[in-house]
């Protein structure tokens, strides 16, 4: 060791470095070695502040390496965990499409031909623009339709049940309405998350589609019932004051129904 260096001196000197490019030119303070190059030198010590703070306090504590390496275990644990719970709901997820998907097949396939050609225009409009439609219900029984009236869903009377047949004002005449109905939601969502709002733009797209093939969507009734769409046809159903309109007025009631199918 040389006279007047204490050894952390000792070892800086022998941890560090000069040197050059492109002729690597290098020099050793403790032994005089020197070589010169013929650009700039640059000086780089190679020992940082980190391993000053090694040799000066040195090795760190074995709890403080112990609490280190757990919090290093928990934060992959946590990782790992998110990781699962992804893949577990997206699964799910998964699963319940192909579960609805099987189900809309069956209600499709209860309805009339010339509605499902309508439905399934419907369904293939909402498929362009992103969304995972499927009709979750078709053809009701009666006894389907009492159980659900009971728990507060759906009307008495509906369309869903075949043979019904409801009485229903149109600019102020009274018609018998027959038909067919089909609820259609998205496959994600049914009627909550996002959907539980009645102007997500499912509900506004579906209302759209089903308009402009002349069908009647329930997102436009006070009682909005947003993922229902009919295909209605009216009958003049003449009462007493009925009869005395249309005499006093000397018109028919047909000029009083834009929804009136013939």
């Amino acid at each position: 060791m040389g006279a007047g260096m204490s050894a952390p001196d000792s070892i800086f000197c022998k941890l560090r470095r000069t040197w050059t490019r492109p002729s690597e030119s290098w020099h050793d303070p403790q032994s005089g070695n020197h070589q010169s190059g013929n650009h700039r030198t640059s000086e780089i010590s190679l020992h940082s502040t980190s391993t000053r703070k090694q040799l000066r306090e040195g090795p760190q504590p074995a709890a403080t390496k112990r609490k280190a390496l757990e919090m290093s275990q928990l934060s992959m644990l946590m990782r790992t965990a998110q990781d699962i719970e992804r893949k577990t709901r997206e699964q799910n997820e998964r699963k319940q499409i192909e579960k609805l998907e099987h189900r809309s097949d069956s209600q499709l396939a209860s309805l009339s031909d010339h509605f499902r050609i309508k439905v399934q225009q419907v369904l293939s409009d909402l498929r362009s623009k992103g969304f995972r439609p499927v009709v979750f219900w078709g053809v009701r029984t009666a006894e389907q339709q009492k159980e659900l009236h009971a728990k507060g869903v759906g009307a008495e009377k509906s369309l869903h049940v075949h043979g019904t047949t409801k009485i229903v004002q149109r600019a102020g005449w009274t018609y018998l309405q027959t038909g067919e109905a089909a609820d259609i939601v998205d496959a994600r969502y049914l009627w909550s998350g996002p959907a539980a709002d009645l102007s997500h733009d499912f509900w506004k797209s579906l209302g759209a589609a089903a308009e402009a093939r002349g069908l009647e969507w329930g997102g436009r009734w006070p009682n909005r019932d947003v993922a229902h769409i009919q295909c209605a046809h009216h009958e003049w159903h003449p009462r007493k004051k009925d009869f005395k309109k249309h005499m006093r007025r000397d018109d028919t009631p047909m000029r009083y129904s834009t929804t009136l199918v013939a």
